[in-house]
């Protein structure tokens, strides 16, 4: 990633990484409240394709979900199609 300037380690042991402009970034999947629902069960956003499961495609969107503050919704592409999964 561009204009990364420093690499932190935090107290659960997950990486944070600091971009020039003062913003840090984490990879969704090493937040400690979803790496234990990581990768998610990947279901086809509309149409008939066919579930997919692991870490592929390339991750569009996360939505937060109206109905509860304790779940949010990922979408991705892959292969031309989208899907979406939740994440609790």
């Amino acid at each position: 990633m561009r204009g990364l300037t420093d690499r932190v380690e935090t107290s659960y042991g997950r990486r944070i990484s600091q971009l020039q402009d003062g913003r840090f970034y984490m990879k969704l999947r090493e937040h400690p409240l979803v790496k234990k629902h990581w990768p998610p069960k990947w279901r086809p956003f509309f149409g008939s394709t066919a579930p997919v499961a692991g870490e592929i495609g390339i991750l569009d969107e996360v939505r937060p979900s109206v109905l509860s503050n304790r779940c949010c919704f990922v979408l991705m592409d892959f292969g031309g199609k989208k899907y979406i999964a939740e994440l609790r």
